[in-house]
């Protein structure tokens, strides 16, 4: 808030040269940083096993030149992880009741990973048996040339 209104980041931020927004109607949307290539999508229209073929059509280019490839989507609100590599797709990880459950992975492939929420569980997700996965924000690093190098995940 600024002189006691509020004040949206685009505001905020409009004139720091490092700090762009997307304000498309795009459902999906892709950042280039480095040799990583990441989209964003809510993910409640495209099926997730669409998801690497999509990233190849629409942002095709990026994808010919970056070594990382990761989708984050938030539709289900628990974690879950799967690697598509030319085998097919591989879960790595993914909630169940009361755990997370974490298998090694390849680092080559198309990185699909649903986010938790950090809100917390709502009478829709009680009545529909969503309710396993605590509330919570995560965080990604990635390095310009070596990928995601950390992950980190706080419980609200």
């Amino acid at each position: 808030m600024i002189n006691g209104e509020y004040v949206g980041f685009g505001i905020w931020f409009n004139r720091h040269d490092s700090i762009k927004f997307d304000l498309s109607q795009n459902d999906r949307k892709y950042l280039v940083y480095g040799s990583n290539l990441c989209m964003f999508t809510h993910s409640d229209k495209a099926k997730e096993k669409l998801i690497p073929g999509l990233i190849r059509h629409e942002a095709r280019q990026a994808y010919s030149q970056c070594r990382f490839v990761y989708a984050y989507l938030h539709h289900i609100h628990h974690k879950q992880r799967r690697i598509y590599t030319h085998c097919g797709p591989m879960e790595v990880e993914r909630d169940i009741e009361g755990m997370t459950l974490l298998r090694s992975s390849p680092s080559d492939g198309v990185h699909v990973e649903y986010l938790r929420s950090s809100s917390v569980t709502d009478k829709w997700h009680l009545d529909h048996g969503d309710s396993m996965a605590p509330s919570s924000l995560e965080c990604f690093i990635h390095d310009p040339e070596h990928g995601q190098v950390a992950r980190f995940t706080h419980n609200v």
